[in-house]
């Protein structure tokens, strides 16, 4: 429907290193040692470095400092400009 090859995006940005937390990205973790989750980083309030994360975890969407909290195991970036749009 989008035009795009998701799978093939994911693949090719898994293959650049990149450690900035920027907003928009996607990140996974592991939440109470095998719980798999996902999370979207936003900017940090006024006067905060280090960016927060909007997640579910089970008490409606949340806005919170928890972004190093659980082990993580992804972290991903939509480039729409390399989808070719």
């Amino acid at each position: 429907m989008l035009g795009l090859d998701l799978q093939k995006l994911v693949h090719e940005d898994m293959k650049r290193p990149f450690a900035d937390y920027l907003p928009g990205d996607l990140i996974t973790c592991t939440v109470a040692g095998r719980l798999l989750h996902i999370a979207i980083v936003v900017p940090a309030p006024v006067g905060g470095t280090t960016p927060w994360i909007v997640h579910n975890i089970g008490q409606g969407p949340k806005g919170e400092n928890r972004l190093f909290e659980f082990p993580l195991t992804g972290h991903y970036r939509f480039h729409p400009a390399a989808a070719g749009r």
